[in-house]
């Protein structure tokens, strides 16, 4: 990505705070071997990292984190709508 810095603004000066980075995108440079029609194609970018909602990227295909959560119901309820999420580790 080719940008243009416009602020850094300090979130805070605790261990963790940060610093917020704002800035304008004034052009992708992208190999021309990745675009299927105008869009990347994830598989041949073969990226890892967070895609953009709830698609994570490792190395291999794509896996939707959202469709891996489970519903289970919690231990000694008798009532079906006391549950539970979980991620799979």
């Amino acid at each position: 990505m080719e940008c243009r810095l416009h602020q850094i603004v300090r979130v805070s000066d605790k261990p963790g705070g940060g610093i917020l980075v704002l800035g304008e995108i004034l052009r992708f440079h992208v190999l021309e071997s990745l675009l299927d029609g105008y869009k990347i194609d994830p598989d041949r970018l073969d990226a890892i990292g967070r895609m953009g909602g709830p698609t994570t990227r490792e190395p291999g295909p794509l896996r939707d984190a959202a469709a891996e959560i489970t519903t289970q119901p919690v231990q000694g309820s008798e009532n079906p709508a006391a549950a539970t999420t979980s991620s799979p580790s």
